[in-house]
């Protein structure tokens, strides 16, 4: 791990991190809130009866996009 600009590491100390995103339950829809919230706006729109499947309308062509976030 590379610490952020203005913090000094001696090349022997371990950084902690304060929050973690991963090992959480709800890591996956923390992605996935993250990720729909910043394709939706200026790209895709949502699709009511599938949360995950966005869609772009280019003319007559349409673009379809699906989010599966796996969890193990």
């Amino acid at each position: 791990m590379i610490p952020p600009l203005g913090v000094s590491q001696i090349s022997v100390e371990v950084c902690k991190i304060q929050k973690a995103l991963y090992g959480l339950n709800q890591a996956p829809r923390a992605w996935f809130q993250k990720f729909s919230t910043l394709i939706v706006s200026p790209y895709f729109v949502a699709r009511h009866h599938e949360p995950a499947l966005f869609v772009k309308k280019i003319n007559e062509k349409r673009i379809f996009l699906s989010l599966y976030v796996y969890w193990c």
